[in-house]
């Protein structure tokens, strides 16, 4: 803010130095809720990745997606730490092939569905069928979920809600086709 002997006026703030903190923050607040380490992985059921994903693995590398034409049958998705958000590239395995982290203490599978310009996720432990609606907060489809399950999926939903705030999650929603988009996150918790 400058202020002159007749007027006050916000200073105008260079988008990319605003676009270069708002990464930087997001960045620590990723690495604060990830302490213990975590990768989040995409298996997609259709032929492209429409949305931009940022993930956080062990070492606590940022991790950032783009649009792909072709989509491997699962994806992990790893990119360097960066200052400035810029499009990294898809690593995996295919065909069926295992992925490095297959030895995790725990996993929760996440669907995520669009429509209508929203979005909601439903986390499934597939140990003790549970799934639990983000959308609506209070939908259980089993009366019963451990607490420890509840914090893990609330933390996942944050950092995918403070993403979108600087990945625009959202912008392309209007040119999606209706159906092919449609993918399963797992979130593994790793030692």
């Amino acid at each position: 803010m400058i202020e002159t002997e007749n007027q006050i006026y916000l200073e105008e703030e260079d988008p990319n130095e605003r676009k270069k903190r708002a990464s930087e923050a997001i960045y620590e607040q990723l690495k604060s809720k990830c302490q213990k380490g975590c990768m989040f992985e995409t298996f997609g059921k259709g032929n492209k990745l429409m949305f931009k994903f940022l993930k956080l693995n062990k070492e606590g590398t940022e991790i950032h997606i783009s649009p792909t034409s072709e989509t491997p049958k699962e994806a992990t998705i790893v990119i360097s730490n960066c200052q400035n958000i810029v499009s990294g590239k898809l690593m995996g395995s295919y065909k069926g092939k295992k992925l490095e982290q297959e030895k995790i203490r725990h996993s929760l599978y996440l669907e995520e569905k669009t429509g209508n310009g929203d979005h909601f996720f439903i986390a499934k432990n597939h140990k003790k069928k549970v799934v639990w609606h983000d959308f609506l907060r209070k939908k259980l489809n089993k009366p019963f979920i451990e607490e420890s399950t509840i914090q893990q999926i609330e933390q996942f939903n944050d950092i995918l809600t403070q993403i979108s705030e600087i990945t625009n999650f959202r912008k392309n929603l209007n040119e999606i086709p209706e159906d092919p988009y449609h993918f399963d996150f797992v979130y593994k918790n790793l030692n």
